[in-house]
C-alpha cells in the first residue's frame, strides 16, 4: 500500500512536469514569453536614477541642439557663460568631472569656435575660459531649450516635491 501511493505522488509530479513543459513548449511556439521579472532590481536606488537618467538623456537628444550637442557640453558653455574668466580647475569641480573629460570638452568647445582659452594677466599659469560672440549665441539658445527640455520632467512635480527630489540627489553625490 505505501508504495503505492509513492508511486501515485511520483505519477503526478510526472504529470504535472509535463504540463509545465507542454505550457512553455506553447508559449515558445506562439512567441509569447513571460514579462521579465525586475524584482530583483526594483528596491535598487541605482537602476531607478539610471533608468531616469536615460529618459533624461534621451528627451535631450531629441529637444536640445537637434542632438548635436551632448549634455556636458551644453553643461560646460552654460557655465562659462555665467562665469566668464572661470579656470578649467574650477570647472572641472563645478562639473564634477576630471581634468581629462574637461579637456576634452573645451577641445570640442574650441574646434566649434564656441570658446577661447585666454593665459590670466594676474596668473600666467592660469587659463580662463571665455565664451567667444557665436559661443554665447549657442550658449543662449542651449540654455533656452535646455529649460524647454527640463520643463517636461519638472512639470511632474510640485515646487516642493521638486526642491526634495534634488535635495535628496544632491545626497548622494555630495
Amino acid at each position: 500500500m505505501m508504495h503505492r501511493g509513492i508511486a501515485d505522488s511520483v505519477q503526478q509530479m510526472a504529470d504535472k512536469t509535463a504540463a509545465s513543459k507542454q505550457k512553455k513548449t506553447a508559449g515558445k511556439r506562439s512567441g509569447e514569453r513571460p514579462p521579465i521579472d525586475t524584482k530583483p532590481l526594483d528596491d535598487l536606488l541605482g537602476y531607478h536614477v539610471r533608468l531616469a537618467l536615460m529618459e533624461l538623456r534621451r528627451s535631450f537628444f531629441r529637444h536640445v541642439a537637434e542632438g548635436n550637442v551632448r549634455p556636458g557640453l551644453a553643461s560646460l558653455l552654460q557655465l562659462v557663460a555665467a562665469n566668464p574668466g572661470a579656470s578649467q580647475v574650477e570647472l572641472s569641480r563645478a562639473m564634477h568631472i576630471d581634468k581629462a573629460s574637461l579637456v576634452s570638452l573645451l577641445d570640442q568647445a574650441e574646434d566649434a569656435g564656441w570658446l577661447k582659452r585666454v593665459r590670466s594677466k594676474e596668473d600666467r599659469r592660469r587659463h580662463e575660459l571665455v565664451l567667444t560672440p557665436a559661443g554665447e549665441a549657442t550658449a543662449t539658445k542651449l540654455h533656452k531649450q535646455t529649460m524647454r527640455h527640463e520643463k517636461r520632467f519638472v512639470d511632474r512635480f510640485t515646487p516642493a516635491e521638486l526642491e526634495r527630489v534634488v535635495e535628496y540627489l544632491r545626497r548622494i553625490y555630495e
